[in-house]
């Protein structure tokens, strides 16, 4: 008996760490993170470009938590390897992360990227990507997201977050509404009501004026505010290392998708309806969030994207 006791031990010791998927953020980081850098390119009003994949690390050492102002970040390997993919595939593609990848296809995906004896995909780059769509690797990123066991910004921040904008009333004025198809430029605000033009009497013999046919506007765009940068910046130095570096890495994705969105149709509000539940959501109580709630999330991460480029500027990281 001992020595089968000996031997379970034994083996339980030899056993591979842990997977990537499903696993704390800050623990898979310490045999699964990768280095990678932010895109500058939106400090400067440019239209992004797509970028090399990042060489992967494996094992690299979370940084103490500081809010420094280095460029050089640590995120998932999969998130790197994924992030890099899409910015030279999918660029273009119309509806990125609302079509669904093929299940199966995802599911290899996952294999690859939770497999120690595979360095976590560690190599997986150039034609190990032919057989996948846009899509998986669309879908693939977003299961690792959503399956993180709390959101990108901790529950405990939610709050913080969401007060930067209290009321959600008419826009400030001198504020900025984001264009969605350039997160960083200002562009005049719209949505606001014209002055009503008195009606002038009609004369009896008048032919009555032939009604102008209305065209469907656009939603709103959501008001932005250079103060709602600064606020943002200090909240986001202030969240731990491994949550700072991720929810950066993804703003820079999702601000390059948002400058493309003639092409995706996916602007920033529409990238955030899909991706606020795995960066910013209260943990769920079993009663599900309220629809304030829900909006709350969404518009916050809205504001970020379209933010983003002064966010980086005023942290230091261009």
């Amino acid at each position: 008996m001992k020595r089968l006791i000996k031997h379970r031990l034994s083996n339980a010791a030899k056993k591979p760490p842990a997977l990537v998927f499903s696993i704390p953020l800050a623990n898979s980081l310490d045999y699964a993170g990768s280095h990678a850098c932010l895109t500058t390119d939106f400090a400067l009003n440019q239209t992004p470009t797509p970028t090399e994949p990042s060489g992967a690390t494996l094992g690299a050492p979370a940084v103490a938590n500081s809010p420094g102002a280095s460029n050089d970040i640590i995120v998932p390997v999969v998130v790197n390897k994924c992030a890099s993919r899409l910015r030279d595939v999918g660029l273009d593609s119309e509806g990125i992360f609302r079509k669904p990848g093929a299940a199966r296809r995802i599911a290899e995906l996952q294999e690859v990227f939770d497999d120690p004896g595979r360095e976590y995909g560690a190599g997986f780059s150039g034609s190990d990507w032919e057989p996948y769509t846009t899509e998986d690797v669309a879908d693939l990123l977003r299961r690792y997201l959503t399956r993180l066991p709390e959101p990108v910004i901790p529950p405990s921040f939610y709050k913080k977050f969401v007060q930067v904008v209290p009321d959600e009333g008419p826009a400030d004025k001198g504020s900025i509404v984001a264009n969605a198809s350039t997160p960083t430029q200002p562009s005049q605000a719209s949505g606001a009501a014209e002055p009503r033009t008195p009606a002038s009497p009609t004369s009896p013999t008048s032919p009555p004026t032939p009604k102008t046919p209305t065209t469907p506007t656009a939603p709103t765009a959501i008001a932005v505010t250079p103060e709602q940068a600064e606020a943002y910046a200090a909240l986001i130095r202030s969240l731990p290392t491994a949550n700072r570096h991720l929810l950066l890495y993804l703003l820079d994705l999702l601000a390059a998708f948002a400058a493309h969105a003639e092409s995706t149709r996916m602007p920033a509000s529409s990238l955030a309806a899909v991706f606020h539940p795995s960066v910013l959501a209260l943990p769920d109580d079993g009663e599900g969030l309220d629809a304030l709630k829900h909006k709350q999330g969404q518009d916050v991460l809205e504001r970020m994207i379209s933010l983003y480029g002064e966010i980086i500027q005023i942290m230091g990281l261009v």
